[in-house]
This record gives C-alpha cells, structure tokens and sequence, in this order.
C-alpha cells in the first residue's frame, strides 16, 4: 500500500464522526457556527435599527424628515443597523433553504428566489442618508418639495419586491424548516406575525414590537443550527 494511500485514508477516517458511519467535510462545523451565527445576528442587528431609529410618529414627508433632523446621529446609526441587519437576511435564506431541501424543495427553491430580491432592501437605507443631508442643508420647505418630486411609481417599483420579497421569503423559508421537521409552527407564525405588525409603522412601539417579533423567530431558528449536529448540517437530514 502507498504512503499516499495510506495518507487518503488517514484523512478521510478523521472526517468521519464515530458512529455514523458517513462522511463529513472538513470546515463543516465552522460553517455550522458561521451559519447559525449569522442567522441570530440577522435578526438581533435588524432589531437595533429600528429601536435606534428616531421615528416620525406620523404619516407624511414633513414628519420623516422632521424624524431625521431630531437626531441625525442616531438616524445614521439606524440606516447603519438596517443596512447589515437586511443584508444578513439573505444568507440565512440560503442556510435555511439548504438545510430545508430535501424534504421541502419547492418552498425552500420560492424563498431563495424571493430572498435574492429582496437583498435590494439594504440598498434603500442609501436614500435615508441623502434625504437627512437634503434637510440638513436646504431650507426645509425646499427639501419636502424635493422629496414631493420623486416619482412615486419609480419608487415603488423598486422597494415593493425588495419589501415582499424579504418578508415572504423568510417566512417561506420557516415555514420550509417546518415541513422538514427542524423546527416547530412557532418561529414560522413569529415572522409572519411580525411583519404584518411592523409593515408601514410610523411609531417605535409598533415598529418595534414588530422588529421583536422578527427577531425572536431568527435568534430561534439560529440556535437549532447551532445545536444540530455537523452531521445533520452537511446531508439535511435529520439524524
């Protein structure tokens, strides 16, 4: 027998975990904690945008820009929070939908592609910072009709299937890691209880409860990844 057979199977018994007989690759566990990691960070950083945000309490243009010039640093420190809390919304679609394929593949495919559209979220946190620094600089009746002269249509047309796409494909994920039997009907009824909650706030008390709801879902789920085995983790299958 070679030096070099002898090393291949040297390598191979050492990523095989005793007794179970199948393989795992090497870096599994590191992704596992990197992966439940980034899954509670997702919802706990998305959380503390929106509990620093100063909110507007009402509806219409004057009043967010009034919320922005009330606390610019925190209003900063807000776009900040959402922008990686938003971010990391979309590799903890793809690790839930991984993990979620073999027994749910059609809501597990669904979420990855409206996970993927709604990675636009983060971007729309840009136009918050150009909308504190148009109040900031301009008189104010000027920065609201600039704010008035947006097009709407436009608008909308970008942050609806970043918005939908974001709130649906985390609950279709949940609700993929339901079918599969990695989790329970909670976390599923948690982020869909929260978004409804949250969607179109103007107060922290709403927005946040909502937030709260939405994270409490993620810090869940990020800790079954946490605690299944490297084995489960690498095949998707329940030990």
């Amino acid at each position: 027998m070679t030096s070099t057979t002898l090393q291949n199977l040297s390598t191979t018994t050492a990523a095989v975990p005793a007794g179970t007989g199948r393989e795992v690759e090497r870096g599994t566990r590191l992704r596992r904690v990197a992966s439940g990691a980034s899954v509670i960070a997702a919802g706990v950083v998305t959380l503390a945008g929106f509990l620093t945000c100063p909110w507007e309490n009402l509806p219409g243009e004057d009043a967010y820009l009034q919320s922005l010039l009330s606390n610019p640093p925190m209003a900063m420190l807000s776009m900040v929070l959402l922008h990686y809390g938003y971010l990391l919304f979309v590799p903890t679609v793809f690790v839930l939908a991984r993990l979620a394929r073999r027994r749910s593949p059609k809501l597990a495919g669904a979420a990855v592609v409206l996970g993927v559209l709604g990675s636009g979220l983060s971007g729309l946190l840009v136009t918050d910072a150009y909308d504190l620094s148009l109040a900031q600089h301009v008189p104010f009746a000027q920065a609201l009709a600039v704010e008035d002269g947006i097009s709407v249509q436009g608008m909308l047309a970008i942050a609806l299937p970043s918005a939908f796409g974001t709130i649906f494909g985390l609950v279709l994920v949940l609700a993929a890691m339901w079918r599969s039997r990695w989790i329970n009907v909670v976390p599923m009824v948690l982020m869909l209880a929260g978004w409804v909650l949250g969607f179109g706030a103007h107060t922290l008390v709403r927005a946040g409860s909502g937030a709260t709801l939405v994270a409490i879902a993620l810090v869940t789920v990020g800790i079954r990844v946490l605690r299944m085995s490297d084995q489960e983790f690498a095949t998707g299958e329940r030990a």
